[in-house]
């Protein structure tokens, strides 16, 4: 088929292309590096008796509670009161997450495995674990755990998700109740638990050539970091952190290689993938899943109107990358 009658860029419709690419690479760059500085919470059994406290910490956070999900039998589905588990091993930091390994129902230990009556499925998106066999919702299930301190999104999220305030504090009445209430009886793929950085490729794009004699081309194009608080402070970690960026040079990830080989880390229900890679063995010397080297080049940050309890906060960043 002659050149003049095949579109340029692209191969197959649906394919992943420079805005995906873009957006996918960031995503998995920052939710590695922030794992990186420290921005996860590690929840730990008690050995005794929780100890009492006031506000947050008058609740133990390794309980979990069920969860209302009309695709799913009662007692079948409970949750922490934070979303967003850590799945990765392997940090740069001086502390490590803590993996999944068990759990507890009513004092009895049981392992991770998705085999059997007994067995069970964690969901690390969502903070939640869904048990082959239903348990009596009065029962106490307690599991050890790492959740990460800010949420990541892309822009193709599903249409309707709920900012959902004080997700820190396992205490909150709603979420001790039976069932859930307020913001708690939103399920949990549908909630953002703040602070939290969404992350969108927009239609933004200016192009230079790169060499003589063919179309190479240095692809500019600007990414939006909408950033969500609630606090001053979380918004202006989360501002900082995005803008130190400026001339940094990152690796790209071949998000269609990736797929091909089933090397997301998460599989489609957000159970670990035993296949899946980390950043860092996405883009690492052997060069099988890298794309293209990404630069921060300009960087402009602006308030969005905003009154507490919530603060929020936009990045554009230019980015550009040579393509062929």
């Amino acid at each position: 088929m002659s050149d003049l009658t095949r579109l340029s860029g692209t191969s197959q419709y649906g394919d992943p292309l420079t805005s995906d690419l873009l957006e996918f690479s960031c995503y998995q760059f920052f939710n590695w590096g922030l794992l990186g500085v420290g921005a996860f919470t590690n929840v730990t059994i008690p050995s005794g008796s929780y100890p009492s406290g006031i506000g947050s910490h008058a609740a133990d956070p390794s309980v979990l509670r069920p969860s209302r999900d009309p695709r799913y039998t009662a007692g079948q589905i409970w949750e922490g009161f934070r979303s967003n588990w850590v799945h990765e091993s392997g940090v740069e930091y001086d502390t490590q997450p803590i993996p999944v390994s068990g759990l507890f129902v009513n004092g009895v230990f049981r392992a991770n495995t998705a085999i059997g009556p007994s067995g069970y499925r964690v969901n690390y998106p969502e903070g939640r674990i869904l048990f082959n066999t239903p348990l009596a919702t009065g029962s106490v299930v307690r599991c050890a755990y790492s959740f990460k301190n800010v949420r990541l999104d892309l822009d193709e999220a599903p249409w309707f998700k709920a900012v959902q305030f004080d997700s820190m504090n396992p205490a909150d009445p709603q979420f001790q109740s039976p069932n859930g209430s307020g913001a708690w009886d939103v399920l949990s793929a549908s909630r953002v638990q703040l602070p939290a950085i969404v992350i969108s490729a927009v239609p933004r794009v200016a192009m230079e050539g790169l060499q003589l004699g063919n179309l190479s081309r240095v692809h500019y194009q600007d990414v939006m970091f909408h950033i969500l608080a609630e606090t001053k402070f979380d918004r202006k970690q989360l501002h900082d952190i995005v803008v130190s960026h400026w001339e940094r040079r990152i690796e790209g990830v071949d998000k269609k290689k990736l797929a091909q080989d089933g090397r997301f880390p998460l599989n489609y229900d957000g159970t670990l993938n035993p296949s899946g890679l980390s950043y860092p063995q996405m883009v690492d010397g052997s060069g099988t899943y890298r794309w293209r080297k990404m630069t921060f080049d300009q960087i402009r940050s602006n308030e969005v109107s905003s009154k507490p309890p919530l603060f929020r906060a936009s990045v554009r960043a230019t980015i550009y990358v040579d393509l062929p």
